[in-house]
């Protein structure tokens, strides 16, 4: 081969190169949808059915801490999500659940079913902000994230916990007890940390960490078994641990109905 002919193919070689570094720089330099990534990061974390057993330690200001275990069960029905938990521990709570039903039109439904009672009660719309069974976490807490739940949405990098993760903050769009929640996903779009705003705060009042080495990432999910929720304004944390944990279970719906929570059916 001559050396014009060598020259030459050198020439091109490096010209595809270049093109394809361009190409590949541009792809990268694209503004990222934070709609996108939030859909990505909630799909993960509850397009799937689960079976667990909890155990909660709530730590009150002064550092008393409270020990409840639980058992849960989720199930995607109909592409709604239903939840069904139920106390097996202290012994004044066991047997106290709760019904988690979503709507996809209006605020979800919750039931809880009261032992000591006998009975069913539901809770209303205007409780969903109260504490979950004396935790950090409240009714709103539990609910199931959509990327369509929140407007305005902003976007930036940041670094947490060791890794580089982009925060998207939005507003809720249906009615909220925080003003502003913000989301820190990572870049294999697992959820590791949410902040709940009030209006007019600059700081989080409630911040819910994932952290990296208690996430299961199984068959597309990116479950946690470590779940550490901060009360800011009270000074109180609740520590969740799943001792337990079954991806995709097969569950009957029956499970998941307000006869099963007042029979007091345990999950199976």
């Amino acid at each position: 081969m001559s050396r014009s002919v060598l020259t030459g193919f050198v020439v091109l070689v490096a010209s595809l190169a270049i093109g394809i570094g361009e190409s590949r720089a541009v792809e990268d330099a694209r503004p990222v949808d934070p709609r996108e990534l939030l859909h990505r990061a909630f799909e993960k974390r509850y397009e799937c059915d689960t079976r667990q057993q909890m155990t909660l330690h709530l730590r009150s200001r002064g550092g008393t801490v409270q020990e409840q275990r639980l058992d849960v069960a989720t199930k995607i029905v109909d592409g709604n999500l239903r939840a069904i938990a139920r106390f097996t521990h202290p012994p004044d709570l066991r047997d106290t659940a709760l019904l988690m039903i979503e709507q996809p039109d209006r605020p979800d439904d919750y039931f809880v079913f009261l032992p000591a009672l006998a009975k069913t009660r539901r809770v209303s719309g205007a409780q969903r902000s109260d504490s979950f069974m004396g935790t950090d976490l409240s009714y709103e807490d539990l609910e199931r994230r959509r990327a369509t739940d929140f407007d305005h949405l902003v976007i930036r990098p940041e670094s947490l916990g060791g890794e580089e993760v982009m925060i998207v903050a939005g507003l809720p769009i249906r009615a909220s007890s925080y003003a502003r929640v913000e989301f820190a996903i990572a870049q294999d779009d697992a959820l590791l940390e949410t902040r709940y705003f009030k209006n007019g705060s600059d700081a989080p009042v409630k911040v819910i960490q994932f952290p990296r080495a208690g996430l299961r990432q199984e068959a597309g999910t990116s479950l946690p078994t470590r779940i550490l929720v901060e009360n800011v304004v009270m000074g109180t944390q609740t520590d969740v641990v799943v001792t337990k944990l079954e991806i995709n279970p097969v569950l009957n719906d029956r499970l998941f109905t307000t006869h099963a929570l007042a029979i007091e059916t345990d999950i199976p």
